[in-house]
């Protein structure tokens, strides 16, 4: 997928870590002087083993950690500096684990994405609009009457992005968008996010673990391993024999057929390490 704008200008840095570094409590350092660019436009997979700081580097890039050293930078503002309602009118951030327990109508839950946009709880008929097109988007109108409690993973899942887009951002980051659901929920999740990349020209970054997923779907992948970015390119520059063996420690077979790389793992490397 091109991000390439009119007049073959380069696209515009969205997202800019510079060399971040953190870690939880007097723990050691997940992330060691981590940088990396995100260019408006782009769907970039986030990659990695567990514990190598994925939903780390997303929530510090939106501003939901502070770094222990360096700085994540916002369409060229260091994001420490803008207050939460700020960064919340450029970005959306999806958590890994929707934390709504009280039993709301899927369509209050989608409207809380226009408090950002509002004066306080009160929402105007444009906000009311606003949040029944995204419900409309995400196909979840069908839900609106319905208990967020009483709803499946997937559809959930399509609620909070729905949340997410009514807040009228450029920039979309999902933590783990596919994590426990089924095939056809993460198929569905992922073309999802796609169709609303390219029909509303977002900026979306999302961590995943289904490394064919991201091949499929994603413009560019980000393999984070050992503190820092370990690859960095298109699925087919990223998604290597060697780089699935380095990292994942797995031996696999990938052919370059088709909308991008397909992987068919054979065997665990790890006991050779």
């Amino acid at each position: 997928m091109s991000t390439e704008t009119g007049g073959g200008e380069a696209p515009k840095t969205a997202l800019q870590a510079l060399s971040l570094s953190y870690a939880y409590g007097g723990g050691p350092l997940i992330l060691d002087g981590l940088s990396a660019e995100i260019r408006a436009g782009e769907f970039v997979g986030i990659l990695g083993t567990n514990g190598t700081g994925k939903s780390t580097f997303l929530r510090l890039m939106a501003g939901l950690l502070r770094p222990r050293s360096g700085k994540a930078v916002l369409k060229g503002r260091d994001i420490a500096s803008l207050s939460r309602r700020q960064i919340a009118c450029e970005l959306a951030f999806v958590p890994q684990e929707p934390s709504v327990w009280l039993p709301f109508t899927c369509r209050e839950v989608v409207s809380m994405g226009r408090y950002v946009r509002s004066s306080g709880w009160k929402y105007s008929a444009e906000d009311l609009e606003i949040a029944e097109r995204c419900m409309r988007e995400t196909r979840t109108l069908e839900l609106a009457d319905r208990r967020v409690c009483e709803l499946s993973g997937g559809e959930l899942q399509r609620v909070c992005i729905a949340q997410a887009l009514a807040q009228e951002t450029e920039i979309l980051m999902l933590d783990e968008p596919t994590s426990h659901l089924d095939i056809s929920f993460q198929l569905d999740i992922m073309e999802l996010l796609a169709e609303l990349q390219r029909r509303r020209n977002l900026t979306v970054a999302a961590v995943l673990h289904d490394l064919n997923l991201a091949a499929q779907f994603c413009s560019r992948l980000l393999i984070l391993n050992g503190g820092g970015v370990f690859a960095d390119g298109s699925p087919a520059e990223v998604l290597t024999s060697d780089n699935l063996r380095r990292v994942f420690k797995v031996e696999a077979d990938i052919s370059s057929e088709g909308a991008g790389p397909r992987i068919w793992l054979r065997s665990s490397s790890r006991s050779e390490f």
